[in-house]
């Protein structure tokens, strides 16, 4: 399959960056007179017009560099970004603004954040997207969740550290 991408990008002190889960443990490039090979999951790294990894290669006219590392992560927070549900207006307890959830898992998703259906407290949906058990700290509307999310789980937690399941039918 070959597929061609033309981007007119006129943003300002940005970065455009393209985030595909490769699926091997090295990656080739094109380095000025020759190429290298290098591991996965080292970072940013600098390369020539082409890199190819696993059944992947890409060709690239523009600047050239690579990231190997939370690329699975990084393309669900692209495509599944934070969506807020408007209630209808009424007298709350919360400032018009405020922030209000902090996660300081390296390779923790979260993907859903409700108020509970049987009590006062706030669940929150974890997803571990990097095959790695984390320890993590979730901070929700000024309240902590400290767990452990295992290698690939997807674990519901109510604000008081309880785990509930939310399986959807």
């Amino acid at each position: 399959m070959k597929v061609k991408v033309t981007v007119d990008f006129r943003e300002r002190h940005k970065t455009l960056k393209l985030a595909f889960p490769a699926g091997a443990k090295q990656t080739i490039s094109k380095i000025p007179f020759g190429i290298i090979t290098r591991e996965n999951g080292l970072g940013e790294e600098p390369c020539g017009s082409w890199i190819a990894s696993g059944n992947l290669c890409i060709a690239n006219d523009g600047k050239y560099g690579y990231d190997t590392t939370d690329a699975q992560k990084k393309a669900e927070e692209l495509n599944f970004e934070l969506r807020v549900l408007m209630d209808s207006f009424h007298d709350g307890k919360l400032p018009e603004r405020q922030s209000c959830l902090k996660c300081d898992g390296k390779h923790i998703v979260i993907t859903a954040v409700k108020q509970a259906e049987d009590s006062e407290e706030t669940v929150v949906r974890l997803c571990e997207m990097d095959g790695r058990e984390e320890q993590v700290s979730v901070e929700v509307f000024g309240k902590t969740i400290k767990t452990t999310v295992a290698h690939n789980e997807i674990k519901t937690l109510k604000t008081d550290g309880t785990e509930v399941n939310l399986i959807e039918w």
